[in-house]
């Protein structure tokens, strides 16, 4: 009896330990309602206007929106809007060997906001920039094979849809759970830590405030 108990014990942990996650690896295909889809081919666009700052320069050259940073710790980024429910995709490149890429989110343009950050040598953070007196890691730098590492084009995407924040990198999901600190704001790309960021494109879709992509909130990745 004691050994048929145990084996039912040793049977039952295996089939748990082989459940699916929680959260699907394939980013679904985008819904809603679309609001913004610029391929920077066009200089003539307002997100092209040329510019020139302490913290960073911005202008599109070969059909690319290029940020270039000019400081450890600032941030360059071309945001718009003030989104709650949505699904950003970002496609876009490092330029050189130093610094990091990635999106902005919800908060504001003073700068505060959530900072979905690539790293060339294959990891990704999740950070909430402008909280004083340091920002606020709520993923820390992490690996993935799903980036693509040096100079490759990635595809970003951040799905929130009202305190669910799901994260991906070329169609595979990294993580997925929750936090309210910011609840709509700016999106667009950045680029960080004296990188040099090109942008082929930038995507937006609304959603509502409910839906089924709320379940990819279950988990981290």
């Amino acid at each position: 009896m004691k050994k048929l108990l145990l084996l039912s014990i040793v049977i039952i942990i295996a089939l748990i330990s082989c459940q699916p996650r929680q959260s699907p690896s394939v980013a679904p295909t985008p819904v809603g309602n679309p609001v913004i889809d610029k391929n920077f081919k066009d200089s003539a666009e307002p997100w092209c206007e040329p510019g020139s700052y302490d913290f960073g320069d911005f202008y599109c050259q070969g059909g690319e929106l290029h940020l270039v940073n000019k400081g450890s710790g600032n941030i360059a980024t071309e945001n718009v809007g003030n989104y709650m429910n949505f699904i950003l995709q970002v496609q876009m490149r490092l330029i050189g060997e130093k610094g990091a890429y990635g999106v902005v989110f919800r908060g504001s343009a003073t700068p505060a906001f959530y900072v979905f950050m690539i790293h060339p040598d294959g990891k990704f953070q999740l950070i909430i920039w402008g909280q004083s007196p340091n920002n606020t890691i709520l993923i820390p730098w992490t690996e993935s094979s799903a980036i693509k590492q040096g100079g490759a084009t990635n595809l970003l995407e951040v799905i929130a849809q009202g305190t669910c924040l799901a994260l991906f990198v070329n169609n595979k999901q990294l993580a997925g759970f929750t936090d309210n600190t910011f609840i709509e704001g700016v999106v667009g790309p950045v680029s960080l830590e004296e990188g040099h960021a090109a942008v082929s494109t930038t995507k937006v879709w609304e959603l509502p405030a409910a839906g089924a992509l709320l379940n990819l909130c279950t988990s981290k990745g």
